[in-house]
């Protein structure tokens, strides 16, 4: 590598230790769609709102990842 890359490389090294140990975010991002998590229930208004973003979040993610499957998918045929 140039000495330009070595350093590029460096701080991008730096920055994901930084992330890591600080527990901002996680080093590994997992998917919304591939996550097992509880959605919240909605019960009242202030929960209701929370239950609707968090079902609406989850509904865009999986149509994102089906929307990209389908692109590769037609991409790959292309190439046949």
């Amino acid at each position: 590598k140039s000495k330009k890359q070595r350093r590029i490389a460096s701080k991008a090294a730096r920055a994901r230790t930084a992330a890591g140990l600080q527990g901002d975010e996680p080093a590994i991002k997992v998917p919304l769609h591939k996550q097992s998590i509880d959605l919240p229930s909605g019960m009242g208004e202030e929960e209701g709102r929370k239950a609707a973003e968090a079902r609406e979040g989850l509904k865009d993610s999986m149509r994102d990842a089906r929307r990209k499957g389908i692109r590769e998918d037609n991409y790959l045929r292309g190439m046949r």
